[in-house]
């Protein structure tokens, strides 16, 4: 009978014990790989008119962490993105053709971000890495904002304003320099999964 009694309280420590390890796995089970898409605009000015290039992908693989109350993205575990420079399209091919000359596309292909760290609150996350444009690698941190579509679905989006300059990049003179594309861009990024 004691016997029975011991073997019946370990069972049911074992089946509590069990329960508890299950649900603190489960509630801790915060990374999940997902597919995402993305869509990366770059914007400019010239001393004659503005312009946009687009690029944009998808069925690419991250790791991000949820906030299981939330169901919110707090962190990415580190990766590296590769755009394609010829990628990046505008609505005119000559546009194309000069800005691929000024990214120095036959030397340097893409346009590489190398996240490092990224956190965030569930409404904001800062994305610390590295970006790389025309073979000159610089320190970036992006402030990103997050939202949860009512698809299910999530956002991370953002914008980053950048000079060429700090890249390596001169900015372009066409027409004997009558025609002069402006230093600063604007990177707008869109990510979703």
């Amino acid at each position: 009978m004691k016997t029975r009694n011991i073997t019946s309280q370990l069972f049911r420590f074992l089946f509590i014990a069990a329960t508890a390890f299950l649900t603190t796995v489960q509630a801790n089970a915060q990374t999940v790989k997902k597919t995402f898409s993305y869509e990366v605009t770059l914007l400019g000015t010239s001393n004659i008119h503005d312009w946009k290039m687009i690029s944009s992908g998808s069925n690419l693989e991250a790791n991000f962490t949820i906030n299981p109350a939330t169901k919110l993205v707090e962190g990415i575990q580190p990766l590296t993105f590769n755009m394609p420079v010829k990628t990046l399209k505008s609505d005119e091919g000559l546009l194309n053709s000069r800005a691929y000359d000024a990214l120095k596309v036959e030397k340097f292909p893409n346009i590489t971000f190398k996240l490092v760290s990224a956190s965030g609150n569930g409404a904001q996350m800062n994305l610390v890495g590295q970006l790389t444009i025309s073979g000159n690698t610089r320190d970036i941190t992006l402030v990103a904002n997050t939202h949860k579509n009512a698809d299910g679905s999530q956002v991370i989006s953002g914008s980053k304003k950048i000079k060429m300059t700090e890249w390596g990049i001169n900015p372009p003179k066409y027409m004997l320099g009558m025609m002069k594309v402006y230093d600063d861009l604007t990177i707008n990024y869109n990510v979703r999964f």
